[in-house]
Formats: C-alpha cells, sequence, structure tokens
C-alpha cells in the first residue's frame, strides 16, 4: 500500500508537481489559448486519473458486492477473453498479425524459449509483473475503487484457478513484441515521409520534433529487435514508452479515465460492474477507428489513398474476431450452456452474442443485452441494473413467487426449482469459490470452472426435486 500511494504521488509531481503544485499555471496557459470552458472536465479527468477522485460513501458495501459478483459470474470469463490476442492486430492494422499474435500468446504459455524473451521484455516494460496482471483482472471485472486486502486475494486466487491471469499474461507479453514490429514498420515508413506514419507516431507519444530521430534510432536495430538494455538516452525512453502506449491500448487495461464518471461511484460500480472492459475498448479502440475512419473518408483530410485504405483497415479485423468469438461461444455454450435456451436461440440471437463478446460497444451494450434478454421473459430493468443488482432481484422475484399462492401452481415444482437456482447462484456457487481460495494447482482449477457450476442442476433437483413440467428459465 506504501508502494502504491508513493508511486502514485510521484507520478502527480513529475506531470503536475506534488500534491498538483503547478496546476494553476497550466490551468492559466489553458485558459490563456481558449479552453477555459473545459477547464472543470480536465481537472476532474487529471484527479480521477491519479486515483484522487472521491465520492460519497458506501464503497465497503459495494466493493463486498462486486467481489460476491464475480464469485457468482466469472468461472467462465477465460473463455469470454480468447479472442483478445486479436485486438493487436486491429492497432497494427494489419489482419495477418492476428496469426502473429497467436503465436506468440502460444508460444507464451507453453514457456519456449522465444516465449520467455517477449515476457522478459515485457516484464522490462514494467507490463508484466505479479501484482501487475493481477491487478488487471480486478480492474476489469471487480473495479478499481478501493476494496479491502481479504477481497484482492480472493480475486487474486480466484482468476489465476480460472486461468485468465495467465491467458492475459501471454497476451500482454504478445501485444509488447507485437509493439516492437509496429515501430520497426513505422520508422522505414518514416524514409517515405507520409502524414499517417506521423499520425501512428504520434498517437504512441514520439512529438512531431523528434520523430525523425527517433525513426532513424529504431532502424538502427536493423531486423533485429531491441531488447530493454538496447533502449538508452532519449530515443530509448520514448520507445519504452510507445511500447506501453501500444500494449495498453490492445490488451485492454480499465482505470477510472476510460469508463463513465459515473460508474466510479460505489453504485455505479455495481451496477456497471462487468462493463469496464467494453468501455475500455470502446475508448482505445472503437473509438480510435472511428476517428480513423471519418479522416479516411475526408476529402480535404490530406491522406493519400493507400494511406486511406490503411486507415479503414479495422474493418477487415473485424470478420475474423466476431467470427471467433461465434465460435467459442458455440462450444462455451454446447458444454456449459442451458439447453432449453440454445433450443430457442435462432442464429441472429448468436450473432448478436458473438458481436457483444468479440467486439461489445460499451454504450450500445446494454441494449443489446435488453433486446436479447426480452426475448426470455427478463425485464429491461434488470439489465439497466446489472447482473449483481439484476440477480438479487430475480432472486427475491423467486422467493416470493414460492410464497405466493396465486403464482406457485400445484401441479409443478417450477417455483421451488427457481428459488433454488436462486440460492445455488446467490449463495452457495459463490461461497465455494471463497472456501478454494487458500487452494491451487489444476484440480481447484477443475473444481472452479467445471465442478461448482455444474453441480447446480443436482443441487436443485436434490433440494426441489426433477423438473415436473416444461418451467420458466430462472436463469
Amino acid at each position: 500500500r506504501y508502494m502504491d500511494r508513493a508511486g502514485r504521488r510521484s507520478e502527480v509531481a513529475l506531470r503536475f508537481g506534488d500534491n498538483f503544485a503547478n496546476w494553476g499555471e497550466r490551468a492559466q496557459k489553458i485558459r490563456q489559448e481558449g479552453g477555459g470552458e473545459i477547464l472543470q472536465k480536465l481537472s476532474e479527468f487529471a484527479a480521477m486519473g491519479a486515483g484522487m477522485y472521491r465520492h460519497g460513501g458506501g464503497t465497503m458495501f459495494s466493493s463486498g458486492l462486486r467481489t460476491w459478483g464475480a464469485l457468482m459470474f466469472l468461472e467462465k470469463a477465460t473463455l469470454s477473453s480468447l479472442t483478445e490476442f486479436m485486438m493487436t492486430a486491429t492497432r497494427t492494422g494489419n489482419v495477418l498479425d492476428i496469426g502473429r499474435s497467436l503465436s506468440n500468446t502460444i508460444a507464451d504459455l507453453a514457456q519456449t524459449t522465444k516465449g520467455a524473451e517477449r515476457r522478459a521484455f515485457a516484464e522490462d516494460m514494467g507490463l508484466l509483473a505479479g501484482h501487475l496482471a493481477e491487478s488487471l483482472q480486478i480492474g476489469r471485472f471487480v473495479g478499481d475503487l478501493p476494496i479491502s486486502r481479504l477481497e484482492q486475494k480472493i480475486m487474486t486466487r480466484y482468476f489465476r484457478r480460472t486461468g485468465l491471469t495467465q491467458w492475459t499474461e501471454a497476451t500482454t507479453a504478445s501485444a509488447a513484441d507485437m509493439g516492437r514490429i509496429f515501430l520497426r514498420r513505422l520508422s522505414l515508413d518514416a524514409k517515405k515521409g507520409g502524414k499517417l506514419t506521423q499520425r501512428y507516431l504520434a498517437e504512441l507519444g514520439i512529438p512531431a520534433e523528434k520523430q525523425a530521430q527517433f525513426a532513424e534510432f529504431v532502424r538502427g536495430f536493423g531486423d533485429r529487435l531491441p531488447g530493454a538494455g538496447d533502449l538508452k538516452g532519449d530515443a530509448g525512453e520514448l520507445y519504452r514508452s510507445a511500447i506501453r502506449r501500444f500494449a495498453t491500448q490492445s490488451i485492454m487495461r480499465p482505470d477510472q479515465t476510460t469508463r463513465p464518471r459515473w460508474m466510479s461511484t460505489p453504485v455505479g460500480s455495481v451496477i456497471g460492474q462487468l462493463q469496464s472492459f467494453n468501455y475500455a475498448l470502446w475508448e482505445n479502440v472503437i473509438k480510435r477507428h472511428g476517428r480513423l475512419a471519418k479522416d479516411a473518408v475526408t476529402p480535404s483530410s490530406g491522406y493519400t489513398m493507400a494511406e486511406r485504405a490503411r486507415m479503414m483497415s479495422f474493418f477487415l479485423t473485424m470478420p475474423p474476431i466476431i467470427g471467433a468469438a461465434y465460435a467459442i461461444g458455440e462450444g462455451r455454450d454446447a458444454l456449459f450452456g442451458d439447453p432449453q435456451r440454445r433450443e430457442e436461440e435462432t442464429a441472429g440471437d448468436k450473432w448478436l452474442k458473438a458481436a457483444s463478446r468479440g467486439l461489445p460497444i460499451a454504450p450500445t451494450d446494454w441494449f443489446m443485452n435488453i433486446l436479447s434478454g426480452a426475448k426470455y421473459s427478463r425485464s429491461a430493468t434488470e439489465a439497466l441494473a446489472g447482473p449483481v443488482l439484476g440477480s438479487y432481484g430475480r432472486g427475491i422475484d423467486a422467493f416470493l413467487t414460492l410464497f405466493s399462492a396465486k403464482k406457485n401452481s400445484e401441479n409443478t415444482n417450477t417455483a421451488e426449482r427457481n428459488a433454488m437456482k436462486a440460492v445455488y447462484d446467490l449463495a452457495v456457487e459463490p461461497t465455494l469459490n471463497m472456501v478454494l481460495t487458500p487452494v491451487a494447482g489444476p484440480l481447484a482449477s477443475a473444481l472452479t470452472v467445471g465442478v461448482i457450476p455444474a453441480m447446480r442442476e443436482r443441487f436443485v433437483s436434490k433440494t426441489a426435486g426433477e423438473k415436473e413440467d416444461r418451467e420458466a428459465r430462472y436463469f
């Protein structure tokens, strides 16, 4: 905790002076340049990025809900994340990089010699270390508002048991390596000039006046990709910064600056718990390519025809990503899905779900879930309340129905089974996952990912009886 606070304070001091001592001077310059109307928004953004933006009470209660919700829902999150290695190709604009990224990721997981070198480079760039990967998962699925030390321990070990941390570490190491390749391509393109190359270098933090010098520095390595020890001087520091930007724009690292401000409040963090990744993707990928596409079709933007084609490359990477999400989703649902719901799903439903899992467009993802949920008798209110609060709401409804003489039919055991499903989903499953916190290894992983979710039907049948009639599904 001390190191976290010291690191945050030193970074603030580097950018804004100790305790924002230089903020007044910067604010004055912003006003002089005519940006006074956005000064308040900028100051809040800076405070949020520094972890100093504070909201009202309820943090301890909301963090407990988020942690419990993760234990309820996320044992299969690794399957949903399998397409993430493809995000690197959206950043480079080269669809062939999908194959390279997959190869890198597998090499890291297999602990090959080349995979070890790439991982070491990512570690040297400050992108990989045990606590970084674990904090990334917590930020994605629990939120980066304060959580207790116990909650952090529970979540850290939970995500390692599901394999999500290992997969994300591998994709991050691959992204750092692909960043080196991308910088080499840009340095070679820089010899030809071109507005797009200048733009791409600027996106990675290379100032316009230093781009020629930087490109020459990168070309000096020839076909060899530099290691951390080769990155010396001002150009070396720019290279490090560029790699970190590239990796964090490829492998999503949600924080308070990549999601709406309301999601940093205690209540908002619960409602939007599983949307953090989607908003990071929206900020880093979707919006960036929207700006590129807009400039590509604007005649007066000054780009060549070849550059305009490169700027539209994102649309070539979309079909493979959504197609892979579709295939993975079909496999996941075949193994773990609800058979009745699979029978009711149309091809359109499946492709809509694949789009939501592969390239979720954050502001519209809730609407897509509302449309999907309507078919399965889920209310729009449940979708808007988020998965955790929505699940508790459904659980309450299930018990109200159970004890209602009018709604609980004597001819079926539907109400009894739905109530026991709620008990398992809201209490039994997260409790079992929490009990496994001290345990590690393949057996614990198998229990978390496969056995505990599969026990649900047996638990319901033992406590409420076998299904007697076609029933309205609780989930």
